[in-house]
């Protein structure tokens, strides 16, 4: 997520849970570095199924505890974990012989698959 991505899963957030609001200036940008840290690897959204607010939403709704931003990331790691179990890889395109692209290929799949660019394939 971008820094201004982050800043309106905070508004959002905040209006879920007012003890993450924060009014002050200085306070907001030092709550939005924070969570960047954390969350600059984690969509927003994907194509297919990832939704951070929807994350922040579940925790609010099942945790007393205040939502970190380690709670997202938790999430987002869960998600590619799921997705990736249930893909099996497709047989590559790439000449099998060429080794490098067929590995290539591969990687590109799981990489698309674990990121939520692409659907897992089931044979």
């Amino acid at each position: 997520m971008t820094p201004h991505e982050i800043g309106a899963l905070l508004a959002y957030v905040g209006r879920l849970d007012p003890r993450l609001l924060r009014t002050d200036e200085h306070e907001a940008g030092d709550q939005i570095g924070q969570w960047y840290e954390l969350l600059e690897d984690v969509p927003a959204v994907t194509p297919h199924g990832w939704d951070a607010r929807v994350a922040a939403r579940s925790h609010i709704l099942n945790s007393p505890y205040p939502i970190m931003p380690v709670d997202i990331a938790r999430r987002w790691r869960a998600y590619q974990r799921d997705r990736l179990e249930r893909h099996t890889d497709p047989t590559p395109a790439a000449d099998p012989d060429d080794q490098a692209a067929w590995q290539a290929e591969l990687v590109a799949t799981r990489q698309a698959v674990a990121s939520g660019a692409a659907q897992p394939v089931a044979h």
